[in-house]
Order: C-alpha cells, then sequence, then structure tokens
C-alpha cells in the first residue's frame, strides 16, 4: 500500500437511505462498493442533499474507495475506482486510496481495483484480516500491512485492455439474454480470477 496515501473515513451517521433525494450531490454508501459497483464507476446516481454533502467526507476523481466493514466476509476489502469529476460524499468505515504523484506513470488505477476485487492473493488478505461477530472488518493497521502485487505497466495495461473486451461482451448477453444474468455474472467472476491466477502464477 506504499503506493497510495490512504485517509479512512468512520462516518456513518452523516447521512442515511431516507436522505436519498432526487436532486442533490452525489454519495455512496459503503455496501455499494461491492453490490452495486464493481471495477470502476462515473456517474453517482444516489444524491443527498447540500447541508450533508458539506458536512460529509469525500472522495475526488481517480481515488480508489475500498469497503473495510461488512456483513459477509466476501463483501469486505472490496473496491471501486471513481472516475467521475465531481466530488462524491462517503458513507460509512472504507479507505480512500490515493495514488502518489512519484507513481502515477507506473500504475494502471483501473488494474488496482481490478486486482482487489479479483486477485486471489489479495481476496485471501481480506479474509484472513476480516474479523468480528455480526460485522465484518478489517482494522486500518492491518488494512495499511496488506500487499499489492503490481507487474510492469504494459503488464497492467494489457490485462485491462482484455477485461474490458470480455466486459463489452457480457453486457450483452446481460442485455439480450435475461434469464441468463445469474450464469453470466458467475462466469464473469470466474474469467477474472483465472486471469489474475495466471499473472500471478508465473511470478
Amino acid at each position: 500500500m506504499d503506493i497510495f496515501d490512504i485517509s479512512f473515513n468512520s462516518k456513518k451517521d452523516v447521512f442515511g437511505r431516507k436522505d436519498i433525494a432526487e436532486n442533490g450531490y452525489p454519495a455512496m454508501f459503503f455496501s455499494d462498493i461491492s453490490r452495486k459497483y464493481d471495477i470502476s464507476v462515473k456517474n453517482i446516481e444516489t444524491k443527498i442533499p447540500k447541508e450533508l454533502f458539506d458536512i460529509s467526507n469525500k472522495m475526488s476523481k481517480n481515488d480508489i474507495l475500498v469497503s473495510l466493514e461488512e456483513f459477509n466476509k466476501i463483501h469486505v476489502g472490496r473496491a471501486v475506482l471513481y472516475v467521475g469529476t465531481k466530488k462524491v460524499a462517503l458513507n460509512g468505515y472504507v479507505a480512500v486510496l490515493t495514488l502518489k504523484e512519484s507513481f502515477k506513470d507506473m500504475v494502471n488505477l483501473k488494474y488496482v481495483s481490478f486486482y482487489i476485487n479479483y486477485s486471489e492473493f489479495f481476496r485471501k488478505q481480506a479474509f484472513k484480516n476480516s474479523t468480528g461477530a455480526k460485522v465484518q472488518r478489517i482494522s486500518k493497521e492491518n488494512f495499511e500491512l496488506m500487499e499489492i502485487k503490481l507487474p510492469v505497466l504494459k503488464v497492467q495495461d494489457k490485462v485491462i485492455e482484455i477485461i474490458e473486451t470480455l466486459d463489452e461482451g457480457f453486457k450483452k448477453v446481460l442485455n439480450s439474454i435475461e434469464n441468463e444474468i445469474g450464469k453470466t455474472t458467475i462466469a464473469k467472476k470466474f474469467i477474472m480470477q483465472e486471469i489474475f491466477n495466471k499473472i500471478e502464477g508465473r511470478k
């Protein structure tokens, strides 16, 4: 995690689902990271009133948001890269990863988000460090010690190119065959994990 500046948000009650407004300012709930988004997001649909937005912690363009608390381990430590231009208010216990300036020519942020979500190596770390009876939680200290293995930028870019091509194919299937949605989602997850397994296996 040394390539990132990491900030933590633990504000849970600045705004809630009851505060969602038709018109307002963009906001993201911690539970949406895994359930609503995948690798990256540009347009945040959820909006909250200005007075709540102003007092919330926020993320900016090219920040990676990671959920550190969830009811199920499969959702803990999941990430999404924000590529929009407006600041976004944050809800819940999450980490915001901002790439350090000195690494900007060495890292594809989409690859990092993808790696966090699908690398077997990283997912095992997330499972190991998630503790709690009713709620699974990764501590700040443990999260900062979790490792991210990055190949050279050329490989990162190639992986994302492959994934984006596959993703377009999945979207076409989802749009044309509604009853195959579940099967397609499982297939997508399997293929993505296999890509990382092969990359990590060559090291």
